[in-house]
């Protein structure tokens, strides 16, 4: 049961005092119970010396049922569940049609731990006082976490007789808290937006983003942030809503407005590696590094950072630092995939191409090699892949044949594309490739014999090579 009264009494306190008093209190009731209030919270430890103001209170609002719950309230307050219902009680013998009496004897029932209690004192308050919503509120809170549609029935029945009030708001609240996010959705949808606070619009933006409704979350977040632009919740929605509709601009605008102009914001390391993705997207790889530098402050055990800066820097032509960072998340990565290692080949590939020196350009073309090595050997899925790169990366440090370094690697996949039992989708490709390769390097050669074979061979599969043809002089 402990669960319940946590629930219960925290939805109480959310609901507020201003739920407590009908509209017909008038302002001097309101003062005096807000008087008696605060001298019973402060000398709740020395309740005796107040006694006799006490007294003169109740002597004085004897025949109010508002002010006598109002003091029950005020007991309530600071858990003395005794005196909290002899006033309630009080209030019922003065008028049994006052709801909120019946409501008081529901929370001292919340305290006390017993739903089952709470659950039958907030049903009398809906029938005694039927155009009250805090009967109905109350006993949907008891059933939010254990029988939503519970929950929701008493909201229904608060609709019937009070059409204008705003049930949906409360259905949804309650949703939310069950964490149905997908009805918080439905029932929010229903509500008036400009009429939710912004506990309930944060609550409408969330359980929209938590559902993947990205769009709709993004329009109340934006609501949100007109409303109240310096709020943590609605400025991180709109950075994370626009980094998934791919407007960059404006989540790295409000990724800016959650760092530097947000009330109590605390920052989390998904807010560092979202501003580093959105300034991925504008291309400000300087600022991008910068912010999954960040996020690596907070939480350094996150190893996908190092692929995020790694493919940053890499963008930014320093190749080192993006060899560094792959290579370091490889290293930590437990059980890395074919395409983590064909990542990390295809940076060093790059590195060759865009190299200036010679030398250069062999040192990245070897890497590369190597790693596709590991690919061939450490995934047998992938070892026609990886020998047929090995192969163009050998080819491409070897551009006019004269070495032959390609030639043992496409010899290999030769032998094992016909090897297979059943035919890979890339087969022909890689014969096609191995074939010219071989038939070329034996003409250079001047080996037209074993040249000849291999483009025959190419012809086999595929039959209108021209190179092929008229190595073999066929017109």
């Amino acid at each position: 049961m402990k669960t319940i009264k946590y629930l219960v009494f925290a939805a109480l306190l959310f609901l507020g005092a201003g739920m407590s008093a009908t509209a017909q209190e008038n302002q001097q009731t309101d003062s005096e119970i807000k008087n008696i209030s605060k001298a019973i919270t402060a000398n709740q430890n020395n309740l005796d010396a107040i006694k006799d103001q006490v007294k003169d209170f109740v002597k004085n609002n004897k025949k109010s049922p508002e002010a006598l719950v109002g003091l029950g309230e005020a007991y309530l307050n600071i858990k003395d569940t005794v005196n909290a219902a002899k006033y309630a009680q009080m209030a019922i013998s003065r008028d049994k049609h006052y709801g909120n009496a019946y409501c008081l004897l529901g929370d001292i029932a919340v305290l006390k731990d017993d739903g089952g209690a709470a659950a039958m004192w907030y049903q009398n308050a809906k029938t005694m006082d039927p155009m009250n919503p805090k009967g109905y509120i109350r006993y949907a809170s008891i059933y939010r976490g254990r029988s939503p549609e519970e929950a929701l029935q008493s909201l229904e029945e608060l609709k019937k007789v009070l059409p204008n009030y705003p049930a949906e708001s409360e259905a949804a609240h309650f949703m939310y808290t069950a964490r149905k996010f997908d009805k918080a959705v439905l029932y929010y949808s229903k509500a008036d937006s400009t009429k939710l606070d912004d506990d309930r619009l944060r609550e409408y933006a969330l359980a929209s983003y938590f559902i993947g409704n990205t769009a709709k979350s993004l329009g109340i977040s934006k609501y949100g942030n007109s409303r109240s632009p310096r709020d943590p919740v609605f400025n991180r929605l709109t950075f994370y809503n626009s980094l998934a509709a791919k407007d960059y601009a404006t989540a790295t605008e409000y990724a800016e407005k959650l760092f530097t102009a947000s009330d109590s914001a605390k920052i989390i390391e998904r807010d560092y590696l979202n501003a580093g993705h959105a300034y991925m997207g504008l291309s400000n790889y300087a600022k991008a590094i910068e912010m999954y530098k960040q996020a690596s402050q907070i939480n350094a055990n996150d190893n996908d950072i190092h692929k995020f800066l790694s493919d940053a820097y890499n963008s930014e032509n320093d190749t080192e630092d993006a060899l560094d960072e792959y290579n370091t998340y490889i290293k930590n990565k437990d059980n890395s995939t074919a395409n983590d290692y064909m990542a990390l080949a295809e940076i060093y590939s790059s590195a060759a191409n865009k190299a200036q020196k010679p030398t250069d350009k062999i040192k990245y073309l070897q890497k590369a090699d190597s790693v596709y090595m590991d690919i061939a050997s450490k995934f047998p899925e992938y070892k026609a892949y990886g020998t047929y790169m090995r192969a163009t990366m050998n080819s491409n440090m070897d551009p006019d044949f004269k070495k032959g370094l390609a030639k043992p690697f496409y010899e290999q996949l030769i032998n094992i594309v016909e090897g297979h039992t059943t035919k890979g989708s890339n087969d022909d490709a890689y014969l096609k490739s191995a074939y010219y390769y071989l038939g070329a390097y034996y003409y250079t050669q001047g080996n037209k014999t074993d040249g000849n074979i291999y483009w025959k061979k190419l012809l086999d599969v595929d039959p209108e090579n021209t190179t092929a043809k008229e190595a073999l002089g066929i017109k």
